[in-house]
This record gives structure tokens, sequence and C-alpha cells, in this order.
């Protein structure tokens, strides 16, 4: 379990030092540091689904996350979608913030 998160955390500096670049050179980065990560977790994941009872809450997890497989790989196929949506969320708490004071106040 500890090598998937530091395989998604290598994924996420990946992304984060891509960040700014032209779509292109992000695309390029993706593509040449991400893509081999991505695969030893995948073939890992599908491993795992053979191996666990699937009504595990392992065996849910990781089959979850391959039904969503095809959906999380969109950012490999599109250079301007971030691997993450904190950025989309981060910007958000504000919003959140104002909205939540104005019910107060009523």
């Amino acid at each position: 379990m500890t090598d998937w998160v530091a395989r998604v955390d290598e994924l996420f500096a990946m992304d984060a030092e891509a960040r700014g670049l032209s779509l292109e050179a992000r695309q390029m980065i993706r593509r040449e540091r991400s893509v081999p990560s991505i695969n030893i977790l995948c073939g890992e994941l599908r491993g795992l689904q053979r191996e666990r009872f699937p009504a595990g809450a392992l065996g849910r997890t990781v089959n979850y996350t391959m039904t969503l497989w095809p959906k999380l790989m969109k950012f490999l196929e599109h250079p301007e979608l971030e691997l993450s949506n904190n950025l989309a969320e981060n910007s958000m708490r504000g919003v959140r913030a104002r909205a939540a004071a104005r019910q107060k106040r009523g």
C-alpha cells in the first residue's frame, strides 16, 4: 500500500513540475514520466483485483478505482486538465465561506 502512495505522490510531483509549461511540454512530460508509473500502478491494481475478495474494503476500493480508470487517464490525453481538482476546490473556499456568512446573517 505504501508503494501506491509513493507512486501517486510521484505522479502529483511530476504534474506540479509541469504546471505552467506549454501544453505541448506538459503533455510530453506526462507521457515520458507519468505513463511508466501509471502502468505499474495499473498492473498492481489488476493483480489485487484477482487476489482480494471483492466484498472486502480493499477489494471494493480497487474495483471502484479500476471502474474509473479510463476517466482517470484523461489527463494523459488532455494536457490542459489537472491531475487533481485541488486548485478548483481551493479557489472555491472563499466563495463557500462568503455564502455561509451570508446565510448566518440571514
